[in-house]
């Protein structure tokens, strides 16, 4: 099912590049990507329920392999899970719902709740697709382990509700999603028209559909998003969609900060220095840390030395900025020449 991403159709054509899909490579390109049943059933074990792991699964069992997926937690989906609670984004829990529920129909075995440690149980499988996916980068700054700072993930899956000043560390597609769950808290813009209507200035009677002088309402909270590079806020986002949520962020007075260093988090915010060298401090009752992700590998060497064969996707073999459209990309690949 489409999540309305818009970042392998749209984002591609407007850039001379074949369009495509981010939830289903083979689009555009089926002969491709034709899924052929393989002359041999291998059991292959899975280890990381995230999108990049169920779709290396589902294309496995639609070649005929046994497969079996191990999850940590006890939902599927990882940063798709955590991306259906930006508002706006509710489409990707059905991304994970569709690959569940076909993993379920032809046959695999999902385990939940299940962490691999060690090789000793994956030994009689003939391959191991490792799929365990990002954490969030810790940073080192005093005062990082201080109770009112949070990691992204745990913020957004806690489902925190917003305090009056918030900081949020980081300023590339988490901390915007971040920025945009804090304005939207407690709001009924996804399932009440008329909410929506009225935040967007939209007036279904007048023939432009817009209504007339509209004025965007500041937002009550007062949220900073710090970035310590010259460049802007949001620069990696989306070609067709990233203007649309830098503007709502301005709009609503998000204010954003950047060309600076972390000196130290205090229980009052965060002290940074300036470019011309001044200290500043940013006022904040809650820091959200959305300064990038380091991959979850630690398996890869353990099956190494196990002489386990195995193969690495998805932001287990890359973290860098979080790519769904590259993860996904792997596993068809990787699952196609298995």
């Amino acid at each position: 099912p489409c999540i309305a991403c818009n970042q392998a159709c749209l984002d591609h054509i407007f850039q001379n590049k074949k369009a495509s899909c981010l939830v289903n490579p083979s689009a555009v390109e089926e002969a491709k990507w034709e899924i052929k049943k393989s002359a041999q059933s291998k059991k292959i074990a899975v280890i990381g329920g995230g999108v990049a792991g169920l779709n290396a699964a589902l294309v496995l069992l639609k070649k005929g392999h046994q497969v079996e997926v191990f999850e940590k937690s006890k939902s599927l989906g990882g940063q798709f899970r955590m991306a259906a609670i930006i508002p706006g984004k509710a489409e990707y829990q059905g991304t994970v719902t569709y690959l569940e529920s076909e993993i379920n129909r032809l046959g695999g075995i999902i385990h939940l709740q299940t962490v691999v440690e060690t090789c000793e149980g994956l030994k009689p499988f003939h391959h191991v697709v490792i799929s365990t996916g990002v954490k969030p980068r810790k940073l080192s700054i005093p005062g990082i382990d201080l109770p009112h700072v949070f990691p992204y993930d745990r913020y957004l899956l806690e489902k925190r509700k917003p305090k009056a000043t918030t900081v949020i560390i980081g300023a590339g597609g988490i901390g915007v999603d971040t920025a945009t769950y804090l304005l939207h808290y407690g709001t009924k813009l996804e399932t009440d028209p008329h909410a929506f209507f009225k935040h967007w200035g939209i007036d279904p009677k007048e023939r432009s559909g817009l209504a007339p002088k509209f004025k965007a309402e500041k937002s009550p909270l007062n949220i900073t998003i710090l970035q310590r590079s010259p460049g802007h806020m949001g620069k990696g986002l989306g070609k067709t969609t990233g203007w649309i949520h830098r503007m709502e962020l301005k709009r609503s007075g998000v204010k954003f900060i950047n060309n600076l260093s972390y000196e130290r988090i205090t229980p009052e915010g965060v002290v940074v220095r300036m470019a011309n060298g001044q200290e500043k401090l940013i006022e904040g009752e809650e820091i959200v840390i959305c300064a990038g992700q380091e991959s979850q590998n630690e398996l890869v060497s353990l099956c190494e030395t196990a002489a386990i064969p195995h193969s690495v996707i998805g932001g287990a073999r890359i973290a860098g900025e979080l790519d769904a459209k590259r993860a996904i990309r792997e596993a068809w690949e990787l699952s196609l020449t298995l």
